[in-house]
């Protein structure tokens, strides 16, 4: 029982820093330079507008994960990472 709860005292903080991470993001307290959240219908219709390609991603990122290859980290570390990958996509692709 004691291994349990030391194994699970780290799962837990990974999934609080999370959960913080994502209240932040809704609250729209956190900047992150990408401007305003759009509104549901617009997301929806994006997800309409892409449906192939998220597949497409998706069974890469699952064959990609298969093989080993991804990335670790805290929430915040992998946010940062994220958001900076799709500021320098939109800077070349402007």
């Amino acid at each position: 029982m004691i291994t349990l709860m030391t194994t699970a005292k780290p799962d837990i903080a990974k999934i609080r820093e999370a959960l913080d991470v994502i209240d932040e993001l809704e609250s729209g307290v956190l900047d992150d330079g990408l401007g305003p959240m759009p509104g549901a219908d617009e997301i929806d219709a994006w997800f309409v507008r892409n449906h192939e390609a998220l597949a497409a991603s998706l069974r890469e990122g699952g064959e990609a994960y298969a093989r080993g290859e991804y990335r670790q980290g805290t929430a915040a570390e992998l946010r940062a990472y994220f958001v900076e990958k799709y500021r320098r996509r939109r800077a070349t692709s402007t």
